[in-house]
């Protein structure tokens, strides 16, 4: 590893982000890194030195090894030159001995002892050593956010940046913001993402040569921004440019990348045959780079495609397979979307029971890797297969949750034009709408009004022009006091999967014919627990804690009479409008009109469509 940085390589993606619509699964949509490789371009140097020590020709060894994609081959040789470099080698020799062992060991999906290695190797260099600090702060950015760590991510994230700014490196700077901007892009915060992206182009644009990875790379992560907000079309467009820049480099890990997100739009637009398509090549790819990971993402949305058409089993199939290689890689953020996507498919092949264990561990993920928008999506679906599985109290307890989330993603993006701002609320109302008519349904109209006033805010807008919410739209929709203690049942089981799952996580990281006693029996009470949350659906709803928070729940919804409390923010409203003033607001509820009582000159009729 130079002082200077050098040419940039071509990383493949390793970061896939979940999105997820209701009742379909987790679509995985890929982001890519702005990784650092300043040595790529002594490659020629490296096969013609003749004077080096064992240690060095070990290094060199295993560098041509990793060119050559042997990784486990260039491992070994790394891990040979460190432990003779200890007597014979200075502290920056093994700095970059511990940085090679990192980048490789990211290539294997080992995020965890990369994360080690790269911590070792910022020990071995002292505050002279500008360029070599950051490109190892940038490369542990880069792989705490792989574990999910973001705020662990973006400390060492912003520590490169600042390094990099102080020795003029605009490559680098560029790199690091482009990182930057994929932590909050995985928290949701795509407003902060999207500033984030366009520092980064702008510092690109002041730059001689760009390489085609960096210059696809950012091009592909805005366009992941905008397929989050539901912003399908720009999306589309970004993701063509992508995979224009990639094909005429001709880096096949970012050509397979590319298609793999362009499968990902076309089955956000419906069009499920150009995405099997282009999954389909994502995976010819992949397979002949041996990249395994990025197989296991790409068949997690072929498996969704194949249930779009009705293959359910089909679809099973390959979810499992991807789960499976996911589950040994450790990729916690992958692993919770196909978790979510299997449980969708049970859901729709009418296996409830499996449908909601999927879901349970996959929310037990999002919650750990403090994952927003997957958690509302996966909160909707838990709601959406309680009202189908005939629990609509349960179903509007998780409901609500999953709207408030959204909420406050809203909360966030107002800082965006206002198209962008409706587009996300286009992607994410069904939610909304489906807990507006189950209150509906069952005569909760104070409640159901809170709801479809969230809507409005935006709807108004539409037709008004720029309208403000206020502090009552602002919190959400309020939960009941049961809603909230059915929420804490649920969160223990939830603590549960999440406790079980890291404990089985650890003990498979090590060599299972070494196992201690102690461990054998661990295994078995993990096992015996996790075995236990197969049975989670029928449990859960058949409890008697849940059964009395129902019936609770009931008699707190026929309470809720219009109190005068909720009622006196609109007379007050409705003072300000003048006496003179009519507000009809209709909304479509299916195939049937619901209408509210006068009140202060107004008729109010609601209704949606779905």
């Amino acid at each position: 590893m130079s002082a200077a940085p050098g040419r940039s390589g071509l990383p493949r993606a390793l970061l896939a982000l979940a999105l997820c619509w209701l009742g379909s699964g987790c679509n995985l949509l890929q982001t890519s890194d702005n990784a650092d490789y300043p040595d790529d371009a002594d490659a020629s140097a490296v096969a013609v030195s003749v004077w080096l020590s064992p240690a060095q020709r070990l290094r060199e060894r295993g560098y041509l090894e990793y060119q050559a994609q042997n990784y486990a081959l260039a491992l070994s040789h790394y891990r040979q030159a460190l432990d003779l470099a200890a007597n014979t080698e200075s502290a920056a020799f093994a700095g970059d001995l511990f940085y090679k062992i990192g980048r490789t060991q990211l290539k294997l999906q080992q995020f965890e002892q990369a994360a080690a290695a790269f911590e070792n190797g910022l020990q071995q260099f002292d505050i002279t050593h500008d360029s070599e600090l950051a490109i190892l702060h940038n490369m542990l950015g880069t792989t705490y956010r792989k574990l999910g760590l973001i705020d662990k991510a973006r400390t060492h994230l912003d520590q490169a940046l600042a390094l990099r700014r102080r020795v003029a490196d605009g490559l680098g700077e560029a790199r690091t913001l482009g990182n930057l901007g994929l932590t909050y892009l995985a928290q949701g915060r795509y407003a902060k993402a999207l500033e984030i992206y366009r520092q980064a182009q702008q510092r690109f644009a002041e730059l001689d040569r760009v390489p085609a990875h960096d210059a696809g790379t950012i091009l592909n992560n805005i366009g992941s921004v905008y397929a989050e907000m539901g912003q399908y079309d720009k999306a589309l467009a970004y993701q063509q440019q992508a995979l224009a820049i990639f094909q005429s480099a001709g880096g096949q890990a970012d050509i397979a990348s590319a298609y793999h997100n362009l499968g990902y739009v076309y089955a956000e637009q419906k069009n499920h045959r150009d995405a099997i398509e282009a999954f389909e090549r994502a995976i010819a790819i992949r397979s002949q780079l041996d990249d395994r990971f990025g197989v296991a993402e790409t068949r997690n949305n072929l498996g969704l495609a194949l249930s779009d058409r009705q293959n359910h089993q089909q679809a099973l199939v390959v979810l499992a397979s991807a789960l499976e290689v996911l589950q040994q890689l450790g990729t916690r953020k992958p692993i919770g979307a196909t978790y979510d996507s299997i449980g969708s498919v049970y859901a729709r092949s009418g296996d409830f029971a499996a449908a909601f264990n999927a879901y349970l561990q996959a929310l037990a993920i999002w919650r750990e890797t403090d994952d927003r928008d997957n958690a509302r999506i996966t909160l909707g679906n838990i709601g959406a297969l309680f009202e189908r599985s005939g629990q609509p109290a349960l179903a509007i307890a998780f409901y609500k949750q999953s709207v408030n989330i959204s909420e406050r993603i809203r909360n966030d993006l107002k800082a965006l034009p206002e198209q962008d701002q409706k587009a996300y609320l286009a992607r994410v109302q069904g939610f909304y709408r489906s807990l507006a008519d189950l209150l509906l349904r069952l005569d909760r109209v104070i409640e159901a009004q809170q709801v479809l006033d969230l809507l409005k805010v935006q709807e108004a807008a539409d037709f008004l022009g720029p309208v403000r919410g206020n502090q009552t739209t602002g919190q959400g929709v309020a939960e009941l006091p049961a809603e909230q203690d059915i929420l804490k049942n649920y969160a223990a089981l939830e603590q549960q999967a999440i406790t079980t799952g890291q404990a089985l996580a650890a003990l498979d990281k090590l060599d299972r014919a070494r196992w201690s006693t102690a461990q054998q029996q661990q295994w078995q009470e993990l096992d015996r627990q996790q075995s236990s949350l197969q049975r989670a659906f029928a449990n859960f709803i058949e409890s008697d804690d849940i059964r009395a928070l129902v019936g609770q729940l009931g008699r707190e919804a026929r309470s809720q009479m219009p109190a005068l409390a909720q009622l006196r923010p609109l007379q007050d409203n409705l003072a300000r409008l003048g006496g003179q003033t009519v507000l009809l607001y209709p909304l479509v509820l299916r195939t049937v009109w619901k209408s509210c009582w006068p009140m202060h000159s107004v008729r109010r009729c609601m209704s949606r469509c779905r």
